[in-house]
């Protein structure tokens, strides 16, 4: 009987023995799931959040993009100072061409520490339409203007109803009709886009 009870008694051991080590591996199987399960969250959380940096990123990237171009256009509109007698003729050139006179009394070249500009006053004369076309040609060109001062003056000429010419051709009486008045305009203007 003592061999049973020592049997029985050992088999018990083993029992809570292994019922011991089979609850010690549940736990440690348990533990590395929750840890490998945390892993898992820290790379979705870290997935996520790299997915949504990288959209902040290529937005930015996009808006880097976007004033480089910027940039690039005003870059390509600043006049150099070597330029500049091109410039005028440039402008002199669009007076013509819009039937204006346009004559540069004065040129200046204002340089402070952050700003670096042009000055010219100028001489303009056309009719009213002529003079209102050039000044807004001009306030549309591709470097930055300012039309600081403008006074106008006209030379308005009239002619009575009773003076009439003769045309010699015809020998007929033809009533004069009125003349559009010129206009001058003496202005001041800036060329704030320079280099």
């Amino acid at each position: 009987m003592k061999k049973i009870f020592i049997k029985h008694i050992i088999s018990i051991f083993i029992t809570v023995v292994f019922c011991l080590a089979s609850v010690l591996v549940f736990v440690f199987l348990i533990s590395n799931i929750k840890s490998k399960t945390n892993k898992v969250l820290a790379l979705k959380e870290r997935l996520v959040s790299y997915q949504i940096n990288k959209k902040s990123f290529n937005e930015e990237v996009y808006k880097i993009k976007g004033l480089e171009d910027r940039i690039n256009v005003i870059q390509q509109n600043i006049i150099k100072e070597e330029l500049v007698p091109e410039l005028l003729s440039n402008l002199e050139s669009l007076a013509q061409q819009k039937n204006t006179s346009f004559e540069i009394t004065s040129v200046q070249n204002i340089k402070n520490e952050d700003l670096r500009k042009i000055v010219l006053e100028a001489k303009i004369t056309s009719t009213y339409q002529g003079l209102i076309t050039f000044l807004g040609l001009l306030e549309h060109q591709s470097f930055l203007t300012n039309i600081k001062n403008i006074y106008l003056f006209t030379d308005q000429i009239t002619i009575n109803d009773s003076e009439e010419l003769t045309t010699q051709a015809l020998g007929e009486k033809s009533k004069q009709v009125q003349k559009e008045p010129n206009w001058q305009a003496v202005v001041t203007i800036e060329i704030l886009s320079v280099e």
